[in-house]
């Protein structure tokens, strides 16, 4: 990439531009000291998985001196070579891939008046700007009268202005309710780092129905909500349409230490238990139940960590923090 994206957005492009892999470059919700990679594969389209990367973990941790198996450093090209593509991040397609297969509709969003914040934390999430734009979503900075939608700490720091770590906690998030109250926004929206989990600070009316604060939206409660509408909106557009409501064809994927409440707003669905799937922590481990659902012929609703790390439906089987953000707006 020409230029800063989005962990999402790059796992976007991998898929997009039917690339065989992608190396991520990413320290993730902490500075860039913490800097590291992530190896995704292009034939699941998520995270890959032991047969990709337990055969790159035995090389490296071989001595290159006394095992020619072993991984070496070697400069094999300049950045200017002839097979190097630079290529700017596919808004415009990534755009159309939230509209299209995400189901976030721009016409709704604007028609409905809804204001709200987004915290990017001075992470790759700057770039989610330019989507509000191709969306057709009125955009701009905290004191601009015509933005529907306005962005806080959208300058791009690898040090976080200073702050320990950007994950989607409360106290990160602390400047966005204070926006929140002060502007008497609908909702405050908030992505980490590289932009793949989310979290969200939403009124609290007092007494006298003015706002006296914001509460908090966790993981847990974004995937809870999110799944509840989902599900509400399949079921009525089965019904709707004449057809018989099946839940044993839906699916939600779920680490063990996420919340157990969703399990029962699938239940009130007559979603069966066994299609309520737990896996180990690592959204590697949610990628892999994601395919064996989707091998089953079912419909993943979602998958999610506590952290804010959700995947939407029968998308790509990664988490996106700001496709998220949107699907609760």
């Amino acid at each position: 990439m020409n230029r800063v994206p989005s962990t999402p957005l790059n796992v976007f492009a991998m898929s997009h531009l039917k690339a065989a892999a992608m190396i991520n470059l990413t320290a993730s919700h902490n500075p860039g000291g913490y800097g590291g990679l992530e190896i995704f594969d292009g034939l699941t389209g998520g995270l890959a998985n032991n047969p990709v990367t337990d055969p790159i973990v035995a090389s490296l941790r071989k001595d290159p001196a006394a095992d020619q198996d072993a991984i070496r450093i070697v400069r094999i090209a300049d950045a200017d070579h002839a097979l190097i593509a630079h290529i700017d991040p596919p808004i415009h397609a990534y755009a159309d891939y939230l509209r299209d297969v995400i189901g976030v509709d721009p016409e709704i969003i604007r028609r409905s008046g809804v204001r709200a914040a987004v915290d990017v934390q001075f992470g790759a999430g700057v770039v989610l700007q330019e989507v509000l734009e191709a969306l057709g979503i009125p955009e701009g900075e905290v004191n601009d009268p015509g933005a529907q939608v306005v962005f806080l700490n959208n300058q791009l720091d690898p040090d976080f202005g200073g702050r320990r770590n950007v994950e989607v906690t409360p106290e990160n998030l602390d400047g966005l309710a204070q926006v929140v109250r002060e502007l008497g926004l609908d909702l405050g929206l908030a992505v980490d780092g590289d932009g793949d989990r989310a979290g969200a600070r939403s009124p609290l009316p007092g007494a006298d129905g003015t706002m006296s604060d914001t509460r908090f939206f966790s993981g847990n409660d974004l995937a809870t909500t999110i799944a509840y509408g989902a599900l509400k909106q399949a079921k009525e557009y089965m019904e709707a349409s004449g057809q018989t409501w099946d839940p044993s064809r839906y699916v939600i994927v779920r680490s063990v230490v996420s919340t157990a409440w969703i399990d029962a707003v699938a239940r009130a669905f007559g979603v069966p238990e066994d299609n309520i799937r737990k896996t180990a922590v690592g959204f590697r481990f949610l990628n892999d139940a994601i395919r064996q659902a989707k091998a089953e012929d079912k419909i993943v609703i979602l998958a999610f960590e506590e952290n804010g790390g959700i995947s939407l439906g029968n998308a790509i089987a990664y988490k996106d923090g700001f496709a998220s953000d949107l699907k609760l707006l």
